[in-house]
């Protein structure tokens, strides 16, 4: 009788009815611990695959997790083309990217592991990493029967965790990256230009802050307040009125906010054209697989075509975000005479 494998990172319908009709007698690996509470709920033997690993592994995921963050947009054949105005757009990722490779990295590696030390006949996978399990089994004869699963890894900013206090309640809730800039901009438009915060172009000189909170500088934002110079702040993050503290140190302070939106339509066709450019140089970068799949290889295998559809798509969201921010960015420094930042 040969051994079968059956290895998943997420339990749903299509895989419980797949095992409950099954004449096979699979030996049930589970990636994600949320799967290994599912298996345990529908009564479904199975191991938990993380104990396969040792520290050694551990090590070789973070350094393969490390590799990958920092120098990805290094790739001889790319890295020219993800400068924009002398900023490295592949830099600015960084800090985001470090989990999204570690969940790719984690899984292929315990998958090889798996594989490696069962030694199956055959493998069913419903995973995020399908394309490197098949690599595997086809280097080693092994059956291998794919459940489809694409990947709609994330980054960790994509979705905003937002927490406030009404009165003594206090509120959680996320929402995606896109409605939170949406809400923030008809928030500050309408409080900005209500209670006059908004800055005024001018040549004159200005002292510029970035991503302040009013409310831990408050000392800081007066003091300056009683210099002869116009004070700025910028906050493309969090408002920089989020509550009414803030809200009272900002309308008595003589600093002053900028919403870089306010230029948007100054240069619109700008950022309409270099955005179209930019994309299509994308279009022909995400094509060199070859490139691609040496970068991301795992021994003789690679991760490239399980990453491929998410990394791309979200890697191209968020660099046109930056380009039109850059752009913004350089209109808001041609309108005002910064002379401290």
């Amino acid at each position: 009788m040969k051994k079968s494998l059956l290895i998943i990172d997420t339990f749903d319908a299509s895989i419980s009815t797949f095992y409950n009709q099954s004449d096979v007698n699979y030996e049930v690996y589970a990636i994600e611990y949320s799967t290994h509470n599912q298996l345990l709920k529908n009564n479904i033997p199975h191991k938990i695959s993380e104990k396969l690993l040792e520290l050694e592994d551990r090590k070789l995921i973070d350094e393969y997790v490390i590799k990958a963050t920092t120098n990805w947009y290094k790739i001889d054949s790319i890295k020219n083309s993800l400068i924009y105005d002398s900023v490295s757009l592949g830099y600015l990722l960084e800090q985001e990217l470090f989990f999204y490779f570690y969940n790719f990295y984690n899984k292929a590696i315990i998958c090889k592991k798996i594989i490696e030390t069962q030694k199956p006949q055959q493998v069913v996978c419903h995973t995020e990493v399908n394309d490197f399990i098949k690599q595997i089994c086809n280097a080693n004869n092994i059956d291998v029967i794919i459940k489809n699963k694409s990947s709609s890894k994330s980054l960790e900013f994509d979705q905003i965790h937002i927490k406030y206090n009404f009165f003594k309640i206090p509120i959680s809730l996320k929402i995606s990256r896109k409605n939170f800039f949406k809400l923030k901009n008809i928030f500050e438009k309408f409080v900005f230009s209500i209670f006059n915060l908004n800055a005024n172009p001018t040549k004159t000189g200005s002292i510029l802050l970035t991503e302040f909170n009013p409310v831990q500088y408050d000392l800081l934002i007066n003091e300056l307040s009683k210099l002869d110079t116009n004070v700025i702040l910028l906050n493309q993050r969090r408002s920089a009125v989020w509550n009414y503290q803030s809200f009272k140190i900002m309308k008595n302070s003589k600093c002053k906010i900028i919403d870089l939106n306010t230029f948007q339509n100054k240069i619109n066709h700008i950022i309409s054209s270099e955005s179209k450019s930019f994309e299509n140089t994308l279009n022909k970068l995400w094509k060199l697989d070859k490139d691609f799949e040496t970068f991301f290889s795992i021994d003789e295998n690679n991760i490239w075509n399980s990453i491929k559809k998410s990394f791309s798509n979200t890697c191209t969201q968020r660099f046109l975000e930056a380009i039109r921010q850059i752009l913004l960015l350089n209109k808001f420094f041609q309108s005002f005479n910064v002379n401290v930042f």
